[in-house]
Formats: structure tokens, C-alpha cells, sequence
């Protein structure tokens, strides 16, 4: 979780791919820390799923991140 201009981030790095890409970032919308807390440990236990399940496998390395963002923000909303 990084906090940047009063607003929540979630950001984790994809394990094999983190040397070559940028960290996933996604916005939380939130500037309440607790709330921010409570939906950062409900997307890393998504993650945590998807990267088990290796659903980006298959993807070029360049929409990896694209990917996890998306599926990540619907988790949001």
C-alpha cells in the first residue's frame, strides 16, 4: 500500500517479471487508512489466487501488468 497526494495505492510487484516491468499500481480511492488496509489484503488474496492459478501465463510480458490492473479494479467496484 503507498499513499500518494492523500490517496491510498495498492502495489505489489509480479513475482518473475519484476526486474522487467513496473509494479502493479491501482488506485484505491480512498484517503481512510483503515479502509485502504481492508481492500489492500482483499486484492493481495486476489492476486495471490490469480498468480496460483497462473491466469497471466499465457500473456506477453507487456499486458501483464494491463491485465492484473483490470482484473484487480473490477475487485473495486
Amino acid at each position: 500500500m503507498t499513499h500518494r497526494r492523500g490517496i491510498f495505492f495498492f502495489r505489489r510487484r509480479v513475482p518473475d517479471l519484476s526486474t522487467g516491468l513496473s509494479p502493479v499500481m491501482l488506485s484505491l480511492g480512498t484517503t481512510d487508512r483503515l479502509s485502504a488496509f481492508r481492500l489492500c489484503m482483499r486484492l493481495t488474496a486476489h492476486m495471490d489466487r490469480m498468480l496460483d492459478a497462473d491466469t497471466h501465463i499465457d500473456l506477453p510480458d507487456a499486458d501483464v501488468q494491463s491485465f492484473f490492473q483490470a482484473e484487480l479494479r473490477r475487485r473495486t467496484a
